[in-house]
Order: C-alpha cells, then sequence, then structure tokens
C-alpha cells in the first residue's frame, strides 16, 4: 500500500474541519498539509458562532487554535488573556457541544501544567502554571473537562511544546538568525534544556485523531 493509500484508508470522504486561528502558524502548516479533496478547511472567528452563520454547517471536526501566547505576568493583561484564551475557548466548546461534531481538539500549552520541570511532563501532572498565560489556558482546561460530553464523542486537550519547521514563529527565527552570525553564543553557563516539536509530526498527530 502506498502512502497516499495508507493515508486515506478509513477516511471520510469531503471531511469538514472547522478551525479557529486558520491564519496562525500551525493553522497555515494545516491548511498544506490536508490540501485535498478529502478534507474541506473552513477558519471560522467568534462572531460568525455568535451570529449563528454555522449552525446548519455541521462539521466533522472543530480544532481551536486561536489564543494569546505571548507569555507575560502583567496585571493590567490578565483581563484580555482570559477573554481570549478562556471565555473564547468557553464559547468555541459550546459551539462543539451544540453541533453534531465527532471530535474536539484545543490547543492548550506546556505552560499550563509548569514553567520548568526537571522531570517528563505527563498528563497526570498537577498544573501548577507560573504565567498569566500558562493560567488562562488551565481555566480552559477545566471548563472543558468538567463539561465533557457523554455520547461517545472525542474531546482532546494538547500542550505542546515549542513548534519548529519551515518559516517559525517569531522567537526561533531570532534565534537562527543569531546562530547565522557565527557569533559566540552569549549563554554562559546556563543549563536550559528545551523540548521541540515538529510541525510536521504534530499534523500527523492531528490527523490520526481527527480518523480516529
Amino acid at each position: 500500500m502506498t502512502r497516499d493509500e495508507t493515508r486515506n484508508a478509513g477516511r471520510n470522504a469531503n471531511m469538514k474541519i472547522f478551525i479557529t486561528g486558520i491564519n496562525g502558524y500551525i493553522g497555515r502548516n494545516l491548511q498544506a498539509y490536508f490540501n485535498s479533496p478529502d478534507y474541506e478547511l473552513i477558519g471560522i472567528k467568534r462572531s460568525d458562532l455568535y451570529s449563528g452563520i454555522y449552525n446548519t454547517s455541521q462539521p466533522h471536526c472543530i480544532i481551536h487554535l486561536a489564543g494569546l501566547s505571548k507569555e507575560t505576568n502583567d496585571p493590567k493583561l490578565a483581563e484580555a488573556y482570559r477573554q481570549v484564551n478562556t471565555d473564547l475557548t468557553k464559547t468555541v466548546y459550546d459551539f462543539f457541544l451544540a453541533s453534531s461534531a465527532s471530535t474536539f481538539i484545543f490547543f492548550s500549552t506546556v505552560k499550563a501544567a509548569a514553567e520548568f520541570s526537571e522531570t517528563p511532563l505527563i498528563e497526570t501532572a498537577i498544573p501548577h502554571p507560573a504565567t498569566i498565560y500558562g493560567r488562562s489556558k488551565v481555566e480552559a482546561e477545566a471548563y472543558i473537562l468538567d463539561n465533557l460530553p457523554h455520547d461517545g464523542r472525542k474531546v482532546y486537550i494538547l500542550r505542546p511544546c515549542m513548534i519548529h519547521g519551515p518559516e517559525p514563529k517569531q522567537n526561533l527565527v531570532a534565534l537562527y538568525n543569531y546562530f547565522r552570525k557565527g557569533l559566540p553564543w552569549p549563554f554562559g553557563n546556563l543549563s536550559n534544556n528545551r523540548s521541540y516539536l515538529s510541525i510536521g509530526n504534530l499534523n500527523f498527530i492531528l490527523e490520526k485523531l481527527i480518523e480516529r
């Protein structure tokens, strides 16, 4: 069986996927990855959900990517982060519960679990977010977990680490540009191990979650 045949095995034709944040880094890569007649990716906004424009257009899956991700502890921004990362998630998730979609995928963050950890972070780790960003995501996770569907539909909460790939996000761009200069690293004796996830692996994971 070829790669395309394997990829198409068990797939529903014309699978409709609603995505918030479709123009972000992950959303753009998903559009390229799912560039197939078998998939229809539709970007949605909060205003569209409130207007009821999609009430008659039922998706197979909803992926919630939209959010504020810049790390901060500025108390002046706490409400803005709560409105976007927590309240918007509640709105999108309520839309999922009222729809016929069979799968909901929420992109949280590893920062919801901890800012630093000496051991691998797994699902059972008790969240200890250290930033407004992390706390707003934990609140969104809690709402989802308190309102899980009981009809067999699937709900996934993903906490990805830093994602790398073609045309990466700004932090990695700055790091790459510095390395290209060939200058000594100004990091001294710092010990700061980081986990990375390739956008290709993330796309593959999402495809398998959607098709399950």
